[in-house]
């Protein structure tokens, strides 16, 4: 794993989230020279395209000296792909990006390494691992509701 795309990509996506637009501290010379070198960062997510392209757009024109590409499967699929690189012993990826459990797995099997990005000191501490493997870049509340014609509020399971 480049260490150096992995700070450099959790940055770029912090930069695109509204609420983390103001956290951002900056990436460090070291870090981008590096990527200068490498020239490219592949990216696999389970987000949706219209989600992912406009970041895999922002880091372009934020870093037109590297050229994003972005593999973008379901989640299950996503899974495979990276665990079948890794039994033959060809992962390709820099960073992925998926659910919980495809992240657990890949942590696990010691295929993802920590990062612990600056900018969590102002971010709540339940959307981050504090060993740095994940972070949320997205919360997706949910509220339940129910028919008040068909069930009365006493009869509330």
């Amino acid at each position: 794993m480049k260490t150096g795309f992995l700070a450099l990509w959790i940055s770029l996506i912090l930069l695109m989230q509204p609420g983390f637009a103001v956290c951002q501290t900056g990436t460090s010379t070291k870090i981008i020279e590096a990527a200068k070198k490498e020239g490219e960062v592949i990216w696999y997510t389970s987000m949706a395209l219209d989600q992912s392209k406009p970041v895999v757009d922002a880091f372009q024109k934020r870093y037109p000296f590297i050229r994003p590409t972005l593999h973008r499967a379901g989640g299950g699929a996503l899974m495979n792909k990276v665990l079948t690189e890794a039994r033959a012993g060809r992962t390709t990826f820099d960073v992925v990006g998926g659910r919980g459990e495809m992240i657990l797995a890949f942590k696990e099997k010691e295929l993802i390494a920590s990062y612990r990005s600056p900018e969590t000191k102002l971010i709540d501490p339940d959307l981050f691992d504090k060993e740095g493997y994940w972070h949320t870049y997205y919360v997706v509340p949910t509220a339940l509701g129910y028919n008040t014609g068909l069930v009365k509020k006493d009869e509330i399971p």
